[in-house]
C-alpha cells in the first residue's frame, strides 16, 4: 500500500472541500479585523487552499499572494476569486520556495499551522520573509480543540495538532518576533507576532 503525500491528499479533497466548511463571514470578518492592513502591505497567505480569506485579504491590501502545496485547491482558489486582480497564486511548499526577503507586511495563516512539518524553520522562513514592522499571523476560525477533533479522526493528519496559543506564542518569541495577540478561544484562535 502506497502512501499519500499531503498534497496528494488536499488535491483529491479540494473539489468538495468548500462544501464541507461551514461559512463564517462575520468571524473571519474579525479576524481580518485584527490584521489592521494598510492598503500599501504586501500580503502572503500561505496555505491559502480554495482562498477562504482572499475576499477579506485583498480589498484592504495592494498584492497578495496566495501560496498553497495543492495546486487543485490553488486552481479553485483563482476561479473562486477571478474577480479580484491584485492576487498572484503561487503553487509550492513554502519551506522550498525561494523568495526574496523583507518582501511582506503581512503573512497570514489561516487553518494551515498545524499542517507545518517544521516549525523551526517555517517561522524563521517567515521572519525573513517580513519587512521590519510587518506582521505573522496564525488563525483558525474554529476553536483549537474543534480542529485537533478533525484532524485526529483522519488517518493523514492525525499527527497535526494545533499547540496552545501560550505554546506558539514562545515560537514567535524565539524567532525574534514580539507578540501583539495570543487568543485560545471558545470561537476561533489567533496568535500574531511583530518583526522589530
Amino acid at each position: 500500500m502506497t502512501t499519500m503525500t499531503d498534497a496528494e491528499f488536499f488535491n483529491k479533497l479540494a473539489p468538495t472541500w468548500d462544501s464541507t466548511r461551514e461559512r463564517q463571514p462575520q468571524l473571519l470578518q474579525q479576524l481580518t479585523t485584527k490584521l489592521e492592513l494598510k492598503p500599501r502591505d504586501r500580503v502572503l497567505d500561505l496555505g491559502s487552499g480554495t482562498g477562504v480569506l482572499l475576499p477579506y485579504l485583498a480589498p484592504q491590501s495592494a498584492q497578495v499572494t496566495a501560496v498553497d502545496f495543492a495546486e487543485a485547491m490553488l486552481e479553485l482558489a483563482a476561479r473562486n476569486h477571478a474577480g479580484l486582480t491584485n492576487i498572484t497564486y503561487l503553487h509550492g511548499d513554502i519551506l522550498e520556495l525561494a523568495l526574496p526577503a523583507a518582501s511582506f507586511e503581512q503573512i497570514t495563516c489561516l487553518n494551515f499551522y498545524p499542517h507545518v512539518k517544521d516549525s523551526a524553520v517555517f517561522l524563521s522562513k517567515a521572519v525573513r520573509l517580513l519587512v521590519p514592522g510587518g506582521k505573522l499571523t496564525i488563525m483558525h476560525d474554529i476553536p483549537r480543540s474543534a480542529v485537533n477533533a478533525i484532524h485526529g479522526a483522519c488517518a493523514q493528519v492525525q499527527d497535526d495538532n494545533l499547540p496552545p496559543a501560550a505554546v506558539v506564542a514562545q515560537r514567535l518569541t524565539d524567532v525574534g518576533l514580539q507578540v501583539l495577540y495570543q487568543e485560545d478561544t471558545e470561537n476561533y484562535y489567533f496568535v500574531q507576532g511583530v518583526k522589530p
